[in-house]
């Protein structure tokens, strides 16, 4: 498990350059916002980590003058996420921290993967960013599903089923000194 990360990390910048050899050399490309060709303005390394092994990536940068927007084609066909660690590790962790405290997944996700998380917040600060962009409106189905699905538990009886939210209390007001936190019930009319 230790040489894992090594070995499958040099693996991967192979199979990565060989797939990619054609950015790697281009000395322009087409604006991401008004495909004017461009020059390139130099070459920018990356660290790249992923469940499969760690290794560093060279990869032209491009600037437009006219949009004033920089790029690397390199990120974007290989999908690349901003950060060093990759959507893989970061949904990986995503599911293990959300299910227990960070200190405990930390160290389930390193037992597991035999890779080391960039420190001890790592799974706090990537559930608190998938948080940010993570609204109720995205996560709670619409009305007309919300009805379907009442519909659907609801079956021949005539009693309605109980819809129940849950979110992580972590962002919620604290409850006075000796009371728990309470939930909202509803119910009656759809």
């Amino acid at each position: 498990m230790q040489t894992r990360s090594v070995l499958l990390g040099g693996i991967m910048k192979a199979l990565t350059l060989e797939v990619t050899r054609q950015y790697g050399e281009a000395t322009h490309a087409a604006c991401p916002c008004c495909h004017k060709r461009v020059q390139m303005m130099r070459i920018d390394p990356k660290k790249v980590s992923t469940l499969n092994g760690a290794f560093d990536l060279d990869r032209p940068y491009f600037y437009c003058k006219s949009c004033k927007t920089g790029f690397h084609p390199l990120d974007e066909a290989l999908e690349l996420a901003q950060e060093v660690h990759q959507y893989d590790m970061q949904e990986t962790i995503a599911r293990i921290a959300a299910k227990m405290p960070y200190d405990e997944a930390s160290e389930l996700f390193t037992q597991t993967t035999g890779l080391k998380l960039p420190g001890k917040h790592f799974g706090h600060d990537n559930l608190n960013r998938i948080g940010e962009v993570t609204k109720l409106e995205i996560v709670i189905p619409d009305k007309d599903e919300i009805e379907q699905r009442i519909d659907q538990a609801k079956g021949d009886s005539d009693e309605l089923p109980v819809l129940a939210v849950a979110c992580d209390g972590a962002h919620a007001p604290p409850a006075p000194k000796g009371e728990e936190a309470k939930g909202v019930r509803e119910s009656g009319a759809k």
